[in-house]
């Protein structure tokens, strides 16, 4: 890749977990219908040195993979878990991107995270020498809320008894405020924190005095909180609300996230929000938490095995999409092969024609390889179940013939129908054999539609055809020869 080689630290074969299908408090449900699906892991290491490069080395991956015909295709078949550090940061893992394409920002969005980070170290070692010496001080308002139209009193309401907590934050409005993310800030690393683990998580699960605007808090009650807590100059306040008992963790968890400014950027787990942006998941464990699989021992994988599966897998992507390159097909073309489960077809039909008649046409055999099969597959006419021998003389039948489109489009659906048998006679269809299956189809198409159409004729008619003869291109022309003589039907 660009001139490099990029590392492959491991290749992991694992079992699917399980899907979660709802976390709410601190109840979680999950389905097991996942479990036992089997899963490759290729870990890289960390050769990418921009988002773009990280995108484009996963995706490389990935085609790499999918070329193979030995993986699952289609959305939900790859995810990735990006790993981002900036100098002077640490890693930091964005568990399950779904798409390629949201990797370069998201990668962009962490890098500018950690370099707040990095800003907001320094501005607080300076600040706070000693974080355990922080003067918070905390406070309960629950029957300044109790009862009140706004966000938090709606809350109070539940059947679940819960307190309102007002925290003190000395001389951190500024660093509550300090933007890390686009449209996120430190307000809302807190916030992440205290809704995985506190499991405060409607949000607003944390409502800062410094962001009273975005609240229906009205300013009364901010004022009786301020008479209790009385804040300083470049001082925050923010209120929580929850069970006693998860107030008491969030509290603590705030505490220990602020205390964290001081180590800058904190190894863990971020989870992709589908903005751009990402969210608190969990730590990142350490070496002392990791511990082998208890189900089965380690099984060596010998040279042998090796290269034996590597001859199997066949000719790298890279080296595929060299070779199409240089038989001048335009790089979208490349692209869409890179991804085609008929990209052997097309290596087929090249080494059939090369030197010879067809060779002149391949960017038109890539298109009908790519594009129209796509097209075909999108409307309901699936080509991957038809023999690859049976697409190749259709292909190379539409080519010598100069079909329209429109014409190898109906071949092709006839092909996706299993109309056209792969076993069919090789045997050509002389002109009385012609004459007689076209008496016959007449009488059968007459007593099935009558409306005389030529066209539904034509359909009806190959159908038979190419139930018996293999030749497309010969019955086709057959059959246009005869109707193009013909007014009418009758």
């Amino acid at each position: 890749y660009k001139d490099k080689k990029i590392e492959i630290s491991q290749v992991n074969l694992e079992e699917e977990a399980c899907r979660e299908v709802s976390d709410i408090g601190h109840s979680i449900v999950f389905a097991t219908d996942r479990l036992s699906i089997p899963l490759v892991e290729i870990i890289t290491g960390a050769d990418m040195k921009d988002p773009g490069e990280a995108a484009e080395v996963c995706r490389l991956l990935g085609n790499s993979m999918k070329i193979t015909g030995l993986v699952r295709r289609g959305i939900g078949t790859v995810r990735q878990d990006v790993n981002v550090s900036i100098t002077g940061g640490d890693r930091v893992e964005i568990k399950g991107v779904h798409k390629v394409g949201n990797i370069p920002d998201l990668t962009a969005s962490e890098a500018y995270r950690q370099k707040g980070l990095i800003e907001l170290k320094s501005i607080f070692k300076e600040r706070f020498p000693k974080p355990e010496s922080i003067p918070y001080i905390d406070a309960v308002f629950t029957s300044v809320f109790s009862g009140t139209p706004n966000e938090i009193g709606r809350r109070l309401e539940s059947d679940v008894p819960l307190k309102v907590t007002g925290l003190l934050l000395p001389r951190m409005v500024d660093i509550v405020s300090y933007k890390l993310q686009p449209g996120r800030d430190f307000g809302f690393e807190l916030s992440g924190r205290v809704r995985v683990i506190a499991c405060i998580d409607t949000r607003p699960n944390l409502f800062f005095y410094s962001q009273r605007e975005n609240y229906d808090i009205p300013d009364n009650l901010w004022e009786k909180i301020i008479d209790e807590l009385k804040p300083d100059r470049g001082d925050d306040i923010v209120l929580i609300c929850g069970s006693g008992e998860d107030i008491a963790t969030a509290i603590s968890e705030i505490k220990i996230r602020i205390a964290d400014l001081a180590v800058g950027v904190v190894n863990e787990t971020r989870q992709d929000i589908k903005d751009g942006t990402t969210d608190f998941e969990r730590i990142l464990p350490g070496a002392d938490r990791m511990y082998p699989d208890t189900d089965h021992p380690p099984i060596k994988i010998t040279e042998e095995r090796v290269e034996k599966l590597r001859s199997g897998v066949g000719e790298p992507l890279w080296e595929k999409q060299r070779r199409w390159r240089e038989l001048g097909l335009h790089e979208e073309q490349v692209k869409a092969l890179s991804l085609s489960p008929f990209a052997g077809l097309f290596d087929r039909l090249a080494s059939e024609c090369t030197n010879n008649e067809y060779s002149g046409h391949l960017k038109k055999m890539a298109h009908i390889c790519t594009a129209m099969f796509v097209g075909l597959r999108r409307k309901g006419f699936d080509l991957t179940a038809v023999d690859q021998f049976r697409l190749s003389k259709i292909i190379k039948g539409s080519v010598h013939h100069n079909w329209s489109y429109n014409k190898l489009k109906h071949i092709l659906i006839l092909a996706a129908d299993g109309i056209i048998d792969t076993e069919a006679s090789e045997k050509d269809l002389t002109d009385d054999d012609f004459t007689i299956l076209w008496n016959k189809a007449l009488g059968e198409f007459a007593a099935k539609d009558g409306d005389g159409s030529k066209d539904k004729f034509r359909r009806f008619f190959a159908g038979k055809l190419l139930e018996k003869y293999s030749n497309v291109s010969e019955v086709i022309a057959k059959i246009d020869n005869r109707l193009a003589k013909l007014s009418t039907l009758a």
